[in-house]
């Protein structure tokens, strides 16, 4: 077998597969029958045990080899990855995946990486028996890496994103869903006019896209006029000063809509802040509605997955996947509306 690519991380994840469906204390092949076999120089193939010793997956006898080594596992270990950028919808997160790996019956543990990473964090660096990737950015997301997370050594969950590809496993609220609902719920309540504030990056991925196509989607067949605001940041920064010449906007009376879709929930909460500082009344002046569920806006009508729900499917699918058991490994989660009194209706006008 050839490799390709980073050799030693490569050579690392084929090896790591294979420790496995190995038995605790069974021989490991030498470092010349491994040459052999996957074809790639002895320093390579030394980096790669040096690794999985360091991960405590071998152990070294002088005169006698390596073994697998399995003493220490009890417990399935779950690793919640997370960028690190202090975003709160990130922290918000981290309960409910807790719980669900704990209702599993699992050992819980949690890091972060570089949010600047233009590509997904090594799988082979953790030990681990599952891992949640939460929230990777689009780059990450990008066709030539998607690769390295079919390959990861134990299996991949992407938790809030949705990549329909087959071996992927995600779970994610159904963020179609959710741009269709806020914008019927606004044409019900007899809204024609929106501005639909883009308060994320771009490039954070797919689910906001999806999002903002339901919304354009339904709008278009309303015959609802939208005009979009872009705070244009990128992954790791804040929307606030954007949001707030957006707010101050609204308080000069400088706008011609009626009610603003804000893509995300953490961007809604600030704009709600703001307004209210300014003395602008919601939604007597403007209505507001958003999406997300981590954590709920108390403030602001919301269509969202209950966190429950997130609980409830973590469970199902860390047991699916530890287990082999089958069934379908790619949750979107049904959306509610919160209703938090935002959002006017102007049919009663």
């Amino acid at each position: 077998m050839s490799l390709t690519g980073n050799k030693t991380e490569r050579l690392t994840l084929e090896l790591r597969k294979r420790i496995a469906l190995m038995d605790d204390g069974a021989p490991f092949p030498t470092v010349r029958q491994l040459i052999r076999e996957y074809g790639v120089s002895q320093p390579v193939v030394v980096a790669a045990l040096a690794r999985l010793k360091e991960l405590k997956l071998l152990t070294a006898h002088v005169g006698r080899g390596s073994f697998v080594s399995k003493k220490e596992i009890g417990r399935k270990r779950i690793l919640l990855l997370q960028p690190d950028w202090p975003g709160e919808s990130i922290r918000a997160v981290i309960p409910e995946v807790r719980r669900g790996v704990e209702a599993a019956g699992c050992e819980f543990r949690h890091e972060t990486y570089d949010y600047k990473l233009d590509t997904p964090p090594s799988f082979a660096d953790y030990r681990a028996d599952l891992i949640v990737l939460d929230s990777p950015t689009g780059p990450q997301l990008a066709p030539e890496n998607i690769e390295s997370i079919v390959r990861s050594p134990v299996p991949v969950i992407f938790c809030r994103n949705e990549i329909p590809v087959q071996g992927l496993n995600y779970i994610c609220e159904d963020n179609y869903a959710t741009g269709v609902g806020a914008a019927s719920y606004l044409h019900q309540m007899g809204h024609r006019k929106i501005a639909l504030l883009y308060s994320e990056p771009r490039s954070q991925g797919r689910s906001l896209a999806f999002r903002q196509r339901g919304f354009e989607t339904v709008a278009a067949i309303h015959k609802m006029t939208i005009e979009e605001f872009d705070c244009k940041i990128r992954p790791g920064e804040k929307a606030d000063r954007a949001i707030d010449e957006f707010a101050k906007k609204i308080r000069s009376g400088e706008f011609d809509f009626t009610a603003v879709f804000v893509i995300s929930h953490s961007g809604a909460k600030y704009l709600a802040a703001r307004l209210a500082e300014y003395g602008v009344e919601v939604p007597k002046t403007v209505s507001i509605v958003t999406g997300g569920n981590f954590p709920l806006v108390e403030t602001v009508t919301t269509f969202a997955s209950e966190a429950v729900a997130y609980t409830r499917a973590i469970t199902e699918l860390v047991e699916r996947l530890l287990n082999r058991s089958g069934g379908e490994t790619q949750l979107s989660l049904p959306v509610s509306l919160f209703d938090h009194q935002s959002v006017a209706n102007l049919n009663l006008k």
